[in-house]
């Protein structure tokens, strides 16, 4: 189990936040 669960939430939604801008923009260009 992760001991800092609040660490990897943040960075889920980071990297969620980072693939869907690169798909936006792929699908837009």
């Amino acid at each position: 189990m992760h001991k800092m669960p609040f660490i990897d939430n943040a960075v889920l939604s980071i990297l969620y936040r980072y693939f869907m801008n690169l798909y936006y923009y792929s699908s837009v260009g």
